[in-house]
């Protein structure tokens, strides 16, 4: 399995994820990944593959941006970006990123 997929496998993760907002009924905020499984951060991920952080910062104009950092075999440390939109149609929130497509 590749990385990219691997990261994309996690996305989900972060809409989970405590964080400040601007108002009641507002999901225009920054949010932070605390825990994955149940497990707080850093947290392993199977395949060798640590999650350390996560991010995501949805803004006004509809767009967002998702900031991933990633531990591999113990060692090497990746930081995985993606930008998109988002929109929220009642209680259902729909994310299109730029290079994952919608989620």
């Amino acid at each position: 399995m590749s990385r990219s997929l691997r990261v994309a496998s996690f996305l989900f993760l972060a809409l989970s994820c405590g964080g400040d907002t601007t108002g009641p009924g507002s999901i225009v905020g920054n949010y932070t990944l605390r825990t994955v499984n149940s497990r707080n951060l850093p947290a392993d991920i199977g395949d060798g593959i640590e999650m350390l952080s996560g991010t995501l910062a949805m803004r006004e104009d509809g767009t967002c941006t998702l900031n991933l950092r990633f531990r591999f075999d113990g060692d090497e440390q990746d930081l995985y970006t993606t930008n998109g939109t988002y929109t929220l149609i009642g209680t259902q929130l729909n994310l299109d990123f730029d290079d994952l497509g919608k989620l």
